[in-house]
């Protein structure tokens, strides 16, 4: 199972790989070959910037933006599965979803912005993904979107998102130190059971701070404030709230 030990491990094994003698990208298009790539400068497009054409691809962004023109996919699988994926160091902004995975598992997402999207900011639909210090502020659905189980994510951010900040689906995910505010259709939405959040800060959500459903969950330490129907919520049986703060929230505070 995930732990924040084994989430650091991975991320250790990514920044020993260092992106050695990374393929330039210089233009939008298919990466369809297996390789360390890495921007050469900024991209700006309309429709789909970089498809992944193969498995075993990373990507560095070298701390320059992607940007589109309000349609279209930052980065996607396009709709091919895709496995072991790096996505590391850089904005993405202005598209459809920033990162769309729609049948790939196994990614990683390491220091990127993806921000000011139409749809979710980065959507992922497969297992066993890792998000480490992501941002994914002011977009049209949720920020972060989660739709197979067993994710584990650490030093998130999810702000002013029309949608929930952080979605996870379908059970056995793990949230350390999130940042989550001001997003409309909740704060932390995980279902399944088997979840856990650990050491965030939740506020000034709608329709509730964290909301887990599904049992044997747990919510540890951070705070949950001023959201609007209930702070923190888990619902069916054996679920745990250990050192957490709950005030300012309509509708309750902690509801077991």
């Amino acid at each position: 199972s995930f732990t924040l030990a084994t989430t650091l491990a991975a991320l250790a094994m990514i920044d020993a790989q260092a992106f050695a003698a990374p393929i330039p990208i210089a233009a939008c298009g298919t990466l369809g070959a297996p390789g360390q790539y890495a921007l050469s400068g900024n991209l700006t497009t309309s429709g789909i910037c970089l498809i992944l054409g193969a498995n075993n691809i990373s990507i560095d962004l070298k701390n320059h933006t992607i940007t589109g023109d309000g349609s279209g996919f930052g980065i996607t699988d396009n709709g091919i599965a895709r496995t072991q994926t790096v996505i590391a160091n850089g904005k993405i902004r202005n598209f459809n979803y920033g990162i769309a995975m729609a049948n790939s598992g196994t990614t990683t997402v390491q220091n990127v912005d993806s921000s000011n999207n139409a749809g979710f900011d980065v959507y992922i639909h497969g297992r066993y993904n890792i998000l480490h210090q992501v941002k994914t502020n002011v977009n049209g659905a949720y920020g972060i979107g989660l739709t197979d189980c067993c994710n584990s994510l650490n030093n998130v951010q999810a702000m002013n998102n029309s949608g929930a900040g952080i979605f996870a689906d379908n059970c056995c995910s793990f949230i350390n130190n999130a940042t989550v505010s001001n997003n409309h259709t909740g704060g932390i939405v995980m279902s399944g059971g088997y979840n856990a959040v650990l050491n965030s800060k939740i506020s000034k959500n709608t329709s509730g701070g964290a909301v887990l459903t599904g049992c044997c969950s747990l919510v540890s330490g951070g705070t949950a404030s001023n959201n609007t129907n209930g702070g923190i919520i888990l619902t069916n049986g054996y679920n745990s709230v250990i050192g957490s703060k709950a005030t300012g929230n309509t509708n309750g505070g902690i509801i077991l």
